[in-house]
């Protein structure tokens, strides 16, 4: 019986298993590679949120305190991540405050997906339930792709040398590729469903071994990625700790514990100080070298059990379990002293930093993870209000954290202020002893409108614009709007000087001098009639500032007052030191003149030594006649209180002498 080749057993039974096989492989690799896909685009979400947390931090401040010098920098080198092509932060009023993309500054933000390959994600950001901005982030689809391609590109490569090794194991081997391809299928199929599988081995060197070698070689290539991504997506690439989105997880399992459980663990917020000295003298590469050594240094003080990770630039977050309140201060003690103890050496120069640590305990009673950081925070700003290098615990119904907490939520509403011009002049009259009736200038006082229409008075806005640096920017925005209102007549100066009171914080800005020149140029304003009023207070607490800040002003013509005068501990030691016309002295000697000797002595020593150095002297909370007749007869040269005249809104007055009250 004569018949051809392919009409053999053999080779019929060769080409069913090989039909077979090659249609179960393109399964197994279709399936594989959609598994592949999958994780792929999982671990680029994980790490777009990892992205996304990291700048949201930054943004939030940013819109809160206006700084965005710095989160520009972070933006840039966002957006030098080939993943990320564009980072853009938009505030309440629609307009790109921040952006790696310096074209679209001060514009409305928008976005036309042009390639298939990119696509943006976009999150609210919110203070007080209120929404105050928004960050965009532009991401690159091409990881993904590259990822797919790359896979697809193994598989496939996998798929045709599996089907030329079943081709040709197909014709003398049949029963042994059977058992080999089912032994195979069941190991893809567990690939597939993402179970942990061990290389899988044949005996012999046959093609089917082949292919399994192949498919362990690609099974580790994957494995190893996704540890990778995994480590990328839940540490620190600098310090190689924990990573903000990881240690919220472990703190919510903490919380999670500790109610079900009734266990007890404690949270430390780590705020190093004088880290900014290292990056602003020795470079941020000097800067990112501290944090690691210094990272190491304390993982290796916590148990194996405890968790610490960077949650900011300088700040780090621990997570002690299982501990008491006696024994989280041992441990909050010890990181304090291993902070201290640490000491950095860079261009034959060391550097000591300490450390603030904030402490809250989580039992069963814990709130929220959001809630639990932001009181640690506060308890860390405490400790650094207390003098820094030093240990803060915080409780739900901490006096100085619900002050600081409070202050918080005029911060918005100060910023605000100053950018919808909502803050108002008052001003009140100020007189000579010697012709109480002629007007010698007015003190300006400052109100902030809200926006339910109320009028706040600087007794509730000023701690909170002190506390977080907003006075200078306070300052200079009632400057440029007094200064505004004379160039339009709206205050014209009949008198010898018009006076404007200045913060503490303002005597350090080196920049304020060039700032108030221009002003006075574009005004064309003369500086002879400004006398400019800092508090003694101030100007003994930044004293070298002071001097500087008074002479680089008088050398443009401009007059100085000490405010407050006589408050100090040390004020006639210094005043020969400060280069000043006019003291104020402080209203709480004029208010018990009349029934305390004691402060009428006071306020006579006061005069005395102004006469001598030959200063004018100006007292305030003058609200009765004897007071006034009391002040002439010691020789007070200037006046001011509700006897005189009591504050009264600015509309269209000529008013000449201004004091602007920013304290």
């Amino acid at each position: 019986m004569n018949f051809h080749w392919w009409q053999s057993l053999r080779f019929r039974i060769a080409l069913v298993i090989f039909f077979l096989e090659a249609v179960m492989l393109s399964l197994v690799l279709s399936e594989t590679q959609s598994y592949a896909d999958e994780n792929a685009r999982r671990l680029i979400q994980e790490q777009d949120d990892i992205a996304i947390q990291l700048l949201l931090e930054e943004s939030n401040r940013a819109l809160l305190t206006l700084e965005y010098r710095r989160l520009e920098e972070s933006f840039i080198r966002a957006a030098s991540n080939p993943h990320i092509l564009e980072a853009t932060l938009v505030d309440e009023r629609g307009l790109v405050v921040t952006s790696s993309n310096s074209e679209r500054l001060g514009k409305a933000f928008s976005y036309e997906q042009t390639d298939q390959q990119t696509y943006l994600r976009q999150v609210e950001i919110e203070s007080m339930a209120d929404s105050i901005g928004e960050l965009h982030l532009v991401f690159s689809g091409n990881e993904l792709q590259d990822i797919y391609h790359e896979t697809l590109q193994l598989g496939m490569s996998i798929g045709l040398l599996g089907m030329l090794i079943i081709a040709l194991a197909g014709i003398g081997f049949g029963h042994l590729l059977t058992h080999k391809l089912q032994r195979l299928s069941k190991h893809a199929e567990k690939i597939t469903e993402g179970t942990e599988v061990k290389p899988l081995t044949f005996k012999g060197r046959d093609e089917v071994s082949a292919l399994a070698q192949s498919l362990n070689r690609m099974v580790t290539t994957l494995h190893s990625n996704v540890a990778k991504m995994r480590v990328m997506a839940y540490h620190d690439e600098l310090t190689g700790l924990a990573n903000r989105s990881r240690f919220h997880e472990r703190l919510e399992q903490a919380v999670t514990n500790a109610k079900n459980n009734h266990t007890q663990h404690a949270l430390l917020y780590v705020d190093l100080d004088q880290f900014k000295i290292v990056n602003d003298t020795c470079g941020h590469d000097a800067g990112d070298r501290l944090l690691a050594e210094l990272s190491d240094k304390l993982n290796h003080t916590l148990r194996g059990r405890d968790t610490i990770a960077r949650i900011g630039g300088d700040e780090f977050g621990i997570l002690l379990e299982g501990v008491n309140p006696d024994q989280a201060a041992l441990v909050a003690e010890k990181i304090r002293h291993t902070v201290a103890d640490f000491r950095f050496a860079v261009d034959e120069r060391i550097f000591q930093i300490g450390a603030s640590i904030g402490v809250v305990m989580i039992d069963h009673n814990a709130n929220t993870t959001k809630s639990l950081l932001s009181l640690a925070d506060m308890a860390c700003y405490a400790a650094k209000d207390r003098g820094r290098n030093t240990i803060e615990f915080a409780t739900e119904n901490h006096t100085e954290l619900a002050e600081r907490n409070e202050q918080m939520h005029w911060v918005p509403e100060i910023i605000a202020g100053i950018e919808e011009d909502r803050f108002e002049i008052h001003f009140q009259q100020i007189s000579n002893t010697k012709a109480i009736e002629a007007v010698f200038g007015w003190e300006v006082l400052i109100r902030l409108r809200g926006r339910d229409n109320k009028l706040h008075f600087p007794s509730n806005f000023i701690a909170a614009a002190e506390r977080f640096d907003l006075m200078p920017r306070l300052d200079r925005h009632i400057c440029k709007t007094c200064c505004e209102a004379m160039a339009r007549g709206e205050l014209q100066a009949s008198g010898d000087f018009t006076f404007i009171n200045l913060s503490g914080q303002t005597l350090a800005d080196k920049e304020f001098p060039g700032f108030f020149q221009g002003l006075l140029e574009r005004l064309n304003l003369s500086p002879s009639q400004i006398c400019f009023e800092i508090t003694e207070t101030a100007a003994i607490n930044n004293l070298n500032h002071a001097i500087f800040f008074i002479e680089k002003l008088r050398n443009l013509g401009c007059k100085f007052a000490l405010d407050d005068f006589g408050s100090g501990m040390c004020s006639f030691s210094y005043l020969k030191r400060l280069d000043v016309d006019f003291v104020k002295i402080d209203g709480g000697f004029i208010e018990k003149m009349l029934e305390n000797p004691l402060d009428e002595s006071i306020v006579r020593a006061i005069v005395d030594i102004a006469e001598s150095a030959r200063f004018k002297t100006l007292a305030e909370f003058v609200e009765q006649s004897e007071q006034l007749e009391r002040l002439k007869t010691l020789g007070v040269d200037l006046v001011q209180g509700h006897l005189i005249h009591r504050p009264e809104p600015l509309f269209d007055t000529s008013a000449p002498n201004v004091c602007v009250e920013t304290k």
